[in-house]
C-alpha cells in the first residue's frame, strides 16, 4: 500500500484514497456525528425529508421560491392597478355626476331668483292697482288729485319682498 505526500493511502486496484487512520466521524454524547469543523463533500441531492442538502439544492430552492414570489407580486401589482383604474373611473364618474347636479342646482337657484324678482314686480304692480299710483313714501294720488297718505303698500310691508 502506497502513501502520498499528504499521508493518504492508495489501495492497489481500487483507486480509492483513504485519509490517515483515526480521521473520520466521531459521535457526540447525544449520538450525532461530529466531523470537527471539516467539510462534508460530494453530498448527493436529498431523497428523503431528513437527508442532508448540498449548496446546489439550496440555491435551486431559493431560485424557485424567488420566482414564485415574483409571480405573486406581479399578480398583486396587476390586481392593484386594476383596482386603482376602477377607483379612478368611479371618481371621474362621481365628479361628473356632482358637477351635473351642481349645475342643475345653480340653474334651479337662478330660476328661483328670477321668479322671486318677477313675483316682487307683480306684487308692486298689484299694489299700485289696488292702492293707486305710487308717488313717494306712503303718498299716492287718486285719479290725478293731490297726494294723500295711504296705508303701507304691500311691496314694502314686512313680507320680505322689499329686500329683493
Amino acid at each position: 500500500m502506497s502513501v502520498d505526500m499528504f499521508g493518504r493511502h492508495l489501495h492497489p486496484g481500487k483507486g480509492v484514497m483513504q485519509g490517515p487512520p483515526g480521521e473520520g466521524f466521531r459521535l457526540t454524547p447525544e449520538g450525532n456525528y461530529d466531523i470537527t469543523n471539516k467539510r462534508l463533500c460530494h453530498v448527493a441531492p436529498p431523497m428523503d425529508v431528513y437527508d442532508a442538502i448540498n449548496l446546489d439544492c439550496v440555491e435551486d430552492l431559493i431560485q424557485t421560491e424567488s420566482t414564485q414570489m415574483q409571480r405573486r407580486l406581479a399578480n398583486v401589482r396587476q390586481s392593484m392597478e386594476k383596482m386603482l383604474a376602477n377607483l379612478e373611473n368611479m371618481l371621474t364618474n362621481l365628479k361628473s355626476e356632482l358637477t351635473e347636479k351642481l349645475q342643475q342646482q345653480r340653474t334651479d337657484l337662478d330660476m328661483t331668483h328670477s321668479l322671486t324678482l318677477r313675483h316682487a314686480e307683480l306684487i308692486k304692480t298689484l299694489d299700485v292697482k289696488v292702492n293707486g299710483r305710487h308717488v313717494g313714501d306712503g303718498e299716492t294720488t287718486s285719479g290725478g288729485g293731490a297726494p294723500q297718505t295711504s296705508a303701507t303698500p304691500l311691496s314694502t310691508a314686512s313680507s320680505g319682498y322689499s329686500r329683493l
